[in-house]
């Protein structure tokens, strides 16, 4: 990811990506926030309401995840905000080639029977 401009990932002899490193790190759509609070549980219940995917990351933080790509920080503390939970921590968490080939090669791991491979 450091040092390559372009990429293909191929998986049991198919081309699953190619392209620009950046352009296959952007259509992943693997992007999330990560949120520090005091009530977590109250945020997970807020942000699920307003159709986020709300995942325990310990017992003060969250990782936020949209039902569409494009996910704004700035939305997700807004709608924290209104409802007068205040985030101690914020951190955009984007997809890095290695995680993003993971994603991509799933059911195509060696041992992967017809059954379980991906359509």
């Amino acid at each position: 990811q450091q040092v390559a401009d372009t990429v293909s990932i191929i998986g049991r002899g198919r081309l699953l990506a190619e392209g620009p490193v950046q352009d296959i790190l952007r259509s992943s759509g693997v992007e999330s926030v990560r949120i520090g609070l005091g009530d977590p549980q109250r945020a997970t219940e807020v942000l699920t309401a307003a159709g986020y995917r709300v995942a325990p990351l310990d017992q003060w933080r969250l990782t936020v995840t949209a039902a569409e790509p494009g996910l704004d920080p700035v939305a997700v503390n807004r709608t924290l905000a209104e409802q007068g939970l205040y985030v101690g921590e914020l951190g955009l968490v984007r997809a890095d080639l290695e995680s993003v080939f993971l994603e991509l090669t799933s059911a195509e791991h060696l041992g992967a029977t017809p059954e379980r491979r991906a359509p």
